[in-house]
């Protein structure tokens, strides 16, 4: 008998437990309204772009403080700062409805231009995808940019670096 109170005992509290840790994580996971809060607390986390800028793009203050290329009408989804420093790097994803040799040839222009800069062609470009490199040796800045082709838009992947 006194087992059979100890086995019911151990089930209660272990219900009362998953109860409990369910209600903590819907609390923290959901909003009032019962969408999931995107708000990112932790700086240390990326945190995709909830409501991008449609017109300038939104680029991260520390892109623009380099003067890199922006890509025209591109649409920023996701800004993978993990910190205010080139160190940790930062990494944007953008989309556009242009096709992925006329991002490609945008980048290639662009970094042939900037003073300082050397830009490393592709070494495999074709219609559905370009990766292509630049460096400014002076700074230790790496820059890298690829583009794919996704149904009916290109996906432009772009990280920045000190190296």
């Amino acid at each position: 008998m006194k087992k059979q109170r100890g086995i019911i005992s151990i089930v209660i509290v272990g219900l009362v437990l998953v109860v409990a840790i369910g209600a903590v994580v819907y609390t923290v996971a959901f909003n009032n309204n019962g969408t999931v809060d995107t708000t990112n607390t932790n700086t240390n986390t990326p945190n995709p772009i909830s409501n991008p800028d449609t017109t300038s793009g939104n680029y991260p203050a520390l892109y623009k403080q380099y003067n890199l290329p922006e890509y025209p009408g591109a649409i920023l989804k996701y800004d993978g700062r993990t910190a205010d420093n080139l160190a940790d790097g930062i990494t944007l994803k953008l989309t556009t409805s242009d096709d992925v040799q006329t991002v490609g040839a945008f980048y290639a222009n662009a970094f042939t231009s900037l003073p300082g800069w050397v830009y490393t062609p592709p070494k495999f470009s074709n219609g559905s995808y370009y990766g292509a490199t630049a460096e400014k040796a002076d700074e230790s800045l790496r820059f890298q940019v690829t583009v794919s082709n996704s149904s009916d838009h290109s996906q432009i992947n772009i990280t920045f670096f000190k190296f």
